[in-house]
């Protein structure tokens, strides 16, 4: 958990049917970060590593079994001394795809790539445009394939540059390559971006609220085809909408922000909507797109997409744990698959609910 004054730790506690209760979590270590933690990022290739970020810092941590912190290494970003005449502050940090020990570090200027097992001062890579703003920034590929960058820009243009070997050197690269997109399939004003590796999709969203789920050519440099992801709003009786409003789109529901893949599951993610950060759960399969609303009791502050853990229950009353939820109240909500026919059930809620109970067994 990172606490916005400054201070990262680990909670733990017990579980029950019913989900995780405030009362059970109890600290089981803490540590001083000495900034202001807007972020955190774990490996996915090794869990024991956190990345926790800030609008000027940026520090990868090593935990020990009971959360502690056994090491630590700063990212020397050096903001305040570019001399760029305008404030650089950071927007987003992650591990890249396949690498131990690689790191992206995005802000309103740039992106820069360190090797944090060589250098945590130089940048192997360094990204940027020439009068575009970056706001958010993606890798596809990694590991034994070949690595490719993917930004989205105020513009609402999207940039593919597949970086040179560390060894080629590290000075600037201006991103000039855009994506080939379909007028039907992009709008203006990008926000955010993010690579779907196991069903090989650029999910985009954009200012206005619009999003898109994008199939790129071999070559990445064009789009061969696309969805516009998005889920009617449910109405109480005597306020359905006017057919006006449902033309204009604001009865929908749309992913914009804070996407994940599910663990262990193709074509399953989860995001934040546009206007209230309310989770989201989406669904890609190759003949149809759902996406279903999940319904906190307080505004939306993180996401974190689980896997299976331990055996569903034999009654199948309540499958795997899925989601959780952290509100800006500091509770907790654990989201759960429920098989067809389930309590609540119906239609493509059903269908949606038994492909998460499905999808872990």
């Amino acid at each position: 958990a990172a606490h916005g004054e400054g201070r990262g730790g680990g909670v733990g506690g017990s579980s029950s049917a019913s989900g995780l209760e405030r009362a059970s979590l109890r600290a089981l270590s803490k540590t001083s970060l000495g900034f202001e933690a807007t972020g955190v990022a774990f490996n996915p290739l090794a869990e024991s590593q956190l990345l926790v970020w800030g609008l000027k810092h940026c520090v990868a941590l090593t935990l020990g079994p009971r959360g502690d912190v056994s090491s630590r290494v700063a990212v020397d970003l050096c903001l305040d001394s570019l001399g760029m005449g305008m404030t650089t502050h950071l927007l987003k940090a992650c591990w890249l795809p396949g690498s131990p020990s690689q790191v992206a570090v995005l802000t309103n200027q740039f992106v820069k790539v360190y090797d944090l097992a060589k250098d945590k001062l130089s940048p192997s890579h360094y990204f940027h445009t020439l009068d575009d703003a970056i706001k958010d920034v993606t890798f596809a590929g990694g590991g034994p394939e070949p690595l490719l960058l993917l930004a989205i820009c105020a513009s609402g243009h999207i940039y593919a540059h597949a970086p040179a070997p560390a060894a080629a050197g590290g000075g600037p690269v201006i991103l000039a390559d855009a994506l080939q997109v379909p007028p039907e399939l992009r709008s203006r004003a990008g926000a955010s971006v993010h690579y779907s590796a196991p069903c090989g999709v650029l999910f985009t969203s954009y200012a206005d609220g619009r999003a898109f789920g994008l199939r790129l050519g071999d070559s990445a440099t064009a789009v061969e085809g696309g969805f516009a992801p998005h889920a009617p709003r449910e109405h109480g009786a005597g306020s359905a909408g006017s057919a006006a409003e449902r033309a204009g789109g604001r009865d929908r529901a749309v992913p914009y922000a804070h996407w994940q893949d599910v663990p262990g599951r193709r074509g399953l993610l989860v995001a934040t909507c546009r206007k209230h950060l309310l989770p989201l759960l989406v669904r890609v399969t190759p003949t149809a797109v759902d996406v279903q609303q999940l319904k906190p009791s307080a505004k939306a502050e993180g996401l974190c997409a689980a896997a299976l853990t331990r055996a569903p229950p034999a009654d199948g009353a309540a499958d795997s744990r899925v989601v959780w939820v952290l509100h800006e109240d500091g509770s907790l909500a654990c989201h759960q698959g429920v098989r067809a026919g389930g309590p609540g059930g119906g239609g493509r809620a059903d269908a949606l609910r038994d492909a998460l109970g499905v999808a872990f067994r």
